[in-house]
């Protein structure tokens, strides 16, 4: 992702020409380097490591096509890129670049115009060498880290090349971390280099506002425009992939949480998420450029019906991914649609497997006719119209059977049902349940007997 970058060409002469010994920081010059080094000279450092062994005309680590016009800028061919992959860094950590070019020495001149030229490095920082002044330099590179002892180690674009024309040496460079460490004194010639430092660049335009940024990579369901369709209760092991496209690593703090609203306690929730409201988070780091896979299980509630999840990034204690200033995504991009159907029925319902169950309990068996009278209290049954599970003093009035028998006097429960309703064919199937019940307490009180002779 691109933030901010605006290209503009530097004339030739512009700048004084420092030797590079006599330029002290100001006031200007130590506001900068805090903001780079307190927010973003780690992810300037992390996303120019990750790209080491990439070429002029390789995908980087950010999913796009080589660095600025790394592959195209000779006319149509590759063109020295040390300055475009620098610049390509500092543009995707969210510094402004306005004045560089795909010049080494432009880097030189835009810390003199910015105020951010000094003779110590900071991590995150452009490190200058042989600038002759007008705005030439044969190379400029990327401190990665500074030792205590006053050393560094850079990352180079366009480094190693075959000897040829500019088009052969840089379609046949890469990017490198140049090791071993060597010294950062101002006017020296490091033996790993082989040229000589004229100097240290910080960038502009960072701020701590911009420093946590996500684009979407896959998930293991369907998009929300297909409905995952789960069975209620059911739990299935999911994950959505995300890529670190801000300016700051991903640590142990950064979690996948609910959004629409934020926080909102989800029904899919289970033993593997976070909390309620956290599905999963950050074990580890992740670099900047580098994808991680949020896994969590979503376990479906009871009550079947279509449900829609929505979710984002958090750092937490510091901001949302999708908050002003931060890079996203919106908090309704990550959504997803599940619709949860109703559980199996139970053993005694399912395909008329039960004895009594099926055919006869709709009243059909030879004797289905001949209402009992005995009834046995608490005892519980199915009943056939709506495979519901009902004791027969369920506490909601007359019974069912007592109310859908013939001349049942309660006008509680379903008895009242049928006669406001007026529809002879609602007390019809209830008498017609009432017999097939009655039917299979006398089956059942022959069995008994049977038994008891036996």
């Amino acid at each position: 992702m691109r933030i901010g970058i605006a290209l503009a060409f530097v004339a030739a002469g512009v700048g004084t020409g420092c030797s590079g010994a006599g330029f002290g920081p100001d006031e200007r010059l130590a506001t900068t380097r805090a903001a780079v080094t307190a927010v973003s000279g780690s992810a300037i450092a992390t996303l120019a490591t990750a790209n080491v062994g990439q070429g002029a005309c390789t995908k980087n680590t950010l999913g796009g096509s080589a660095f600025e016009s790394s592959c195209t800028g000779n006319g149509g061919q590759p063109e020295y890129w040390c300055a475009d992959f620098a610049i390509w860094v500092w543009a995707n950590v969210g510094a402004d670049v306005a004045g560089l070019t795909a010049a080494a020495g432009s880097f030189y001149v835009y810390g003199q115009n910015n105020g951010t030229l000094s003779n110590s490095p900071a991590v995150g920082d452009a490190v200058v060498f042989d600038y002759s002044g007008g705005g030439v330099a044969d190379h400029v590179a990327i401190v990665t880290q500074v030792n205590g002892d006053g050393t560094i180690e850079t990352v180079s674009g366009d480094w190693n090349g075959d000897s040829g024309t500019e088009a052969q040496f840089s379609s046949t460079s890469h990017v490198v971390l140049n090791t071993p460490a060597y010294a950062s004194t101002v006017g020296s010639s490091p033996a790993v280099m082989g040229m000589t430092i004229s100097g240290f660049v910080s960038p502009v335009g960072l701020t701590s506002s911009s420093s946590y940024a996500a684009s979407y990579v896959s998930q293991s369901f369907p998009l929300a425009s297909s409905a995952l369709t789960m069975t209620a209760g059911q739990t299935i092991p999911s994950y959505i992939e995300m890529k670190n496209t801000g300016s700051l690593a991903w640590d142990g703090s950064t979690h996948l949480g609910t959004t629409q609203p934020r926080d909102r306690t989800s029904v899919f929730a289970d033993a593997t998420w976070l909390a309620p409201n956290r599905p999963s988070g950050v074990k580890g780091s992740v670099a900047v450029g580098d994808s991680y896979k949020f896994t969590f299980d979503l376990h479906a509630p009871s009550t079947p019906g279509t449900y829609f999840e929505y979710f984002n990034l958090v750092e937490e204690g510091v901001a949302w991914f999708s908050d002003p200033g931060q890079g996203g995504p919106p908090d309704d991009d990550l959504e997803v649609q599940i619709v949860v159907v109703a559980g199996p029925d139970t053993p005694a319902a399912e395909g008329g497997k039960d004895e009594d169950a099926g055919i006869e309990e709709a009243g059909v068996e030879e004797d289905a006719g001949k209402v009992g009278t005995t009834h046995d209290a608490g005892t519980t049954r199915v009943d056939a119209g709506t495979h519901a599970v009902q004791p027969e003093d369920a506490g909601s009035g007359a019974s069912w059977a007592a109310s859908a028998a013939p001349g049942g006097g309660s006008a509680s429960g379903g008895c009242a049902m049928a006669r406001g309703a007026g529809d002879g064919r609602v007390a019809w199937v209830l008498a017609l349940g009432a017999m097939g019940w009655a039917a299979r307490m006398r089956r059942r009180g022959r069995r008994e007997r049977a038994r008891d002779r036996g």
